[in-house]
């Protein structure tokens, strides 16, 4: 009797370390992806046309952000989230900046508008 219990004792601790196990590469995978989704969210509120280009350079910079913190999933989440709530803050700047550029190109007065924001016309003037 004595020895059933100690073969069950064991049985049950390796069965719960286990699943522990399991359940903690579980989690980590599922905080790994919150900031790539906050990502996408904020892609989201950017025009469609520059929107894919915007999602690659923004995962690029997340992940160069992310580097050396493979083993530490709460600090790969506040750095991911903190990067990617400071570009949801910064979405409505870029997408006036876009919309703007874009009407600019669109109309004949592109030329003046790279010219005076570079400064090459004070030397026309």
């Amino acid at each position: 009797m004595h020895s059933l219990k100690l073969l069950l004792g064991t049985l049950i601790t390796l069965i719960t370390g286990a699943l522990g196990g399991m359940i903690s590469s579980e989690i980590r995978a599922r905080l790994d992806k919150i900031p790539i989704v906050l990502l996408t969210f904020t892609a989201r509120r950017l025009p469609a046309r520059f929107r894919n280009g915007h999602i690659i350079i923004w995962q690029w910079q997340l992940n160069a952000k992310l580097e050396g913190t493979e083993e530490a999933p709460i600090t790969r989440l506040v750095r991911g989230t903190g990067f990617v709530l400071a570009l949801a803050f910064s979405t409505p700047q870029l997408k006036r900046t876009l919309i703007e550029g874009q009407r600019i190109v669109e109309s004949s007065e592109w030329h003046w508008y790279l010219l005076t924001r570079r400064g090459c016309c004070t030397y026309f003037l």
